[in-house]
């Protein structure tokens, strides 16, 4: 079935809504061990002004509103840049009035971040230090720390209502604190949600089958430590090595960490497309086609796509097709990682709750059953007195994010976050 594409346009957190900060123009990548994606439109919090794009607003500088009346759009007779590559027709006049405009609305950012408090100001260098951070200039580590501070506001207005009663989880501030969801998304979730071919076998559900209540594959040794894909989209790669891992040990009694370079550099011609994304199903493919892939240790994690450097000496694993679980049936995917092991899924992982989840069960009436872009690694179910009924997921984000790297995810709620609509499994 053909799996419709992610709207361009993210849905808000009605209950938390959030600004969404862009960059001053032109945005150049902090300096780090990851590089951020350039957002297309330069919005400030303060005033929620898009530039070039004839919206009326306010800036506010200084702490004094100035009022911005509309660019008035005209045919072709000037053109104002606004960045490399984009252009917005308007009258002489109204380019000027929006240069001069751009100019209050990316000093309004600077200001806004000048006057943060002192404990903010004190997270922030926390912050730094703890992730190695380091800016290209004073502008853009203004511009940051704006974006930290929208985070943390977000955070703390999450957890209120946590200790309200009003939602069964938390977040926390990690690694993602200076990204805007945007950039978070795109540079974290790698998962195309295109359609794969149709799949051999189908794996459905048995109403007459009695599953136990709590499966957890890591006390069976079943699953390897926390990974960290880092800045790369290689989530897939993590969740098909994740899945393989449990079968071969289920198989042959050995865990061994398999190699998601391996998966990166080589399975391009089976459709998946290194750091910019893939399918679990296609790296399978690949696997069986290869006759195996690399360990770990032979063929270790870079983060980035590279030539092909595989060794058949170093095969650590390898499997002899795939097989899908019914679309949608979190019966069936019980039933999988009940009978089967560690089981890959996709999911919806573009909201800010997921950004920076922390504890509980995670529930976000937002979250898309369809519109899937993450690729993680189911290990297990349960139930919580507070949360309810949930799946034990394993991410790819490094132990500081969630709850040491995993995060449970509700159960039994109409398949929420498609935690149900794409899963698969190695055969070995």
């Amino acid at each position: 079935m053909e799996i419709p594409q992610r709207k361009q346009t993210r849905r808000q957190d009605l209950a938390s809504p959030r600004r969404t900060l862009k960059p001053p123009s032109p945005f150049r990548a902090f300096s780090s061990e990851r590089e951020s994606v350039r957002p297309r439109d330069l919005q400030c919090g303060a005033g929620k002004a898009l530039i070039g794009r004839g919206v009326e607003c306010n800036a506010l500088v200084a702490g004094v509103m100035v009022p911005r009346s509309p660019l008035k759009r005209a045919p072709d007779r000037s053109v104002l840049r606004t960045r490399r590559g984009e252009s917005t027709s308007v009258s002489g006049e109204g380019a000027r009035e929006a240069l001069w405009m751009k100019f209050l609305t990316v000093l309004a950012c600077v200001v806004a971040a000048a006057v943060a408090s002192p404990s903010l100001r004190q997270q922030w260098r926390d912050f730094k230090a703890e992730h190695g951070r380091r800016y290209a200039s004073v502008q853009e580590e203004r511009y940051r720390l704006s974006v930290f501070e929208q985070n943390q506001q977000f955070i703390d207005d999450h957890n209120a209502r946590f200790e309200n009663g009003e939602v069964t989880f938390t977040l926390q501030m990690n690694q993602f604190g200076d990204m805007t969801s945007e950039e978070f998304t795109a540079t974290m979730n790698g998962f195309l949600n295109v359609p794969s071919r149709r799949p051999t076998a189908i794996l459905r559900a048995d109403p007459d089958e009695t599953l136990p209540k709590e499966v957890d594959w890591r006390t069976k040794g079943a699953v390897t430590p926390v990974k960290d894909q880092k800045q790369c989209g290689s989530c897939w790669a993590f969740s098909t090595t994740g899945s393989l891992e449990g079968q071969h040990f289920l198989k042959d009694g050995k865990l061994v960490s398999l190699s998601e370079q391996n998966l990166v550099d080589c399975s391009d011609k089976f459709g998946n497309m290194g750091c910019m994304g893939g399918l679990m199903d296609q790296a399978f493919r690949y696997i069986k086609a290869n006759k195996g892939i690399d360990t770990e240790d032979s063929y270790p994690y870079e983060a980035q796509d590279g030539k092909c450097r595989f060794d058949a000496s170093n095969v650590g694993a390898t499997d002899t097709g795939y097989v899908d679980v019914e679309h949608g049936s979190e019966s069936a995917l019980k039933k999988a990682v009940a009978t089967i092991g560690p089981i890959s899924v996709a999911i919806d992982a573009s909201q800010p709750s997921f950004q920076f989840y922390h504890d509980g069960v995670y529930h976000d009436d937002h979250c898309s059953s369809t519109m899937l872009d993450h690729g993680v690694l189911a290990v297990g179910y349960g139930s919580d007195e507070n949360g309810g009924d949930f799946w034990l997921v394993k991410n790819s984000w490094n132990t500081s994010w969630g709850d040491k790297g995993y995060i449970k995810m509700s159960r039994n709620r109409n398949n929420n976050c498609g935690i149900a609509s794409q899963a698969s499994y190695p055969l070995v």
